[in-house]
């Protein structure tokens, strides 16, 4: 909408240079105005301003995806030690039943040991995301 607008006013600029149009001194004088309330862009005050300000947007956006993959990888924890603690000492199987693409190990099986359940499987995930050793690395 201000890209329009500022298109429109250049336009009648070029056209009352040119001749085409008969200049209203007015408008003139009002377009005058708004040009000379804009800011310089190239004095270095202007230039350090916009450099600050473009950062500090590009600081908020990477919290902000920070902030949102931290949540993400929170959530997806809980549901990891939520089904670690449903599964139980059985590995959550019932009797006979050998079911799940791990062999009824669960990932359980993949943690480093299967009786310490929920406590071993946040510990390595916890140090995976603090670059640590984890029992698979």
């Amino acid at each position: 909408m201000l890209h329009t607008r500022i298109q429109a006013i250049l336009a009648y600029v070029k056209q009352v240079q040119a001749g085409a149009l008969p200049p209203d001194h007015d408008l003139l004088r009002q377009v005058a105005s708004i040009v000379h309330r804009l800011p310089t862009i190239s004095s270095p005050e202007f230039s350090e301003a916009l450099a600050k300000e473009h950062n500090d947007i590009l600081l908020a956006m990477y919290l902000a995806v920070m902030t949102k993959t931290t949540q993400a990888t929170n959530q997806m924890v809980n549901k990891h030690l939520q089904t670690q603690s449903t599964s139980g000492a059985a590995g959550g199987m019932l009797p006979g039943h050998h079911g799940g693409p791990f062999g009824g190990r669960g990932m359980r099986g993949f943690s480093g040991s299967s009786s310490s359940g929920g406590r071993n499987a946040r510990a390595s995930v916890m140090a995976a995301l603090q670059g640590g050793a984890t029992p698979w690395s």
